[in-house]
Parts: C-alpha cells; structure tokens; sequence
C-alpha cells in the first residue's frame, strides 16, 4: 500500500476510534439539500441490493 494511504488510513481509524464524526452535525444537508437519512430507513429501502437472491 503507499504510504501516504496508509497514513490517511492511520489517522481514519484513529477518528474513528476515538468516536470523532459519529454524531450528526447537519453537514449532509447542507450538502445535499436534504435531511440525512437514518441508517435503518436507508437499509430497510435498499435491503434488495445486499441479499443473495437464491436461484430457482
């Protein structure tokens, strides 16, 4: 891997870690225009697209 991704992968997980961007702040919707979507809306909308389908 090159090192200047694994120096941006260190500090992610060291954010990540220290809970750092696990709450919501409003920046998606001053992006997008739109409230952010809760994760369990967005799974339940889009629940098709991570399922194997078992073939008949």
């Amino acid at each position: 891997m090159p090192a200047d991704y694994a120096v941006m992968l260190r500090w992610l997980t060291g954010m990540i870690i220290a809970g750092d961007g696990s709450r919501p702040n409003g920046d998606v919707e001053k992006v997008t225009g739109r409230p952010a979507t809760d994760f369990r809306d967005f799974v339940r909308r889009n629940l098709a697209a991570w399922v194997v389908q078992a073939a008949e």
